[in-house]
């Protein structure tokens, strides 16, 4: 439940930005972004915005997106579609605007040079991008 849920006002689609905010969260933190062993506490917390940071090994794009995503003000969040045109989320939808068999090195957060085979966004024409030199797959 987002800030405003908790504070008993009117649930919008900010509401859902927030939502977006904790699923990349703990997507990318393995983790919920607020812990707590109890209601009271976890309130505390959803209303403070305090979450550990998206860990390091993610671009800072996708980390400003869920920092923006989860702000505990809901005229600070993002739109989605602000979220969607943010480029680390450029692979999430498999929107390119490159010619057909053009691949250049990924500049979003999907890219994860620690995990071997994750490349993206994979090549617009749906080939390997295995013969690119950044690319570890």
């Amino acid at each position: 439940m987002g800030p405003e849920i908790w504070k008993n006002r009117p649930y919008s689609y900010t509401s859902d930005t927030w939502a977006v905010g904790c699923l990349l969260y703990e997507l990318a933190a393995l983790q919920v972004p607020f812990e707590a062993r109890s209601m009271s506490e976890l309130r505390y917390k959803v209303l403070r915005g305090a979450y550990p940071p998206v860990p390091g090994t993610f671009s800072r794009d996708l980390q400003q997106m869920v920092r923006e995503c989860l702000d505990p003000n809901p005229d600070k969040r993002p739109s989605m579609d602000q979220v969607s045109g943010v480029p680390s989320a450029g692979g999430i939808r498999g929107a390119s605007s490159e010619t057909p068999n053009a691949c250049t090195p990924p500049s979003d957060a999907l890219y994860r040079a620690d995990l071997p085979g994750l490349c993206s966004p994979p090549c617009p024409s749906h080939r390997s991008c295995r013969t690119r030199p950044w690319c570890p797959a």
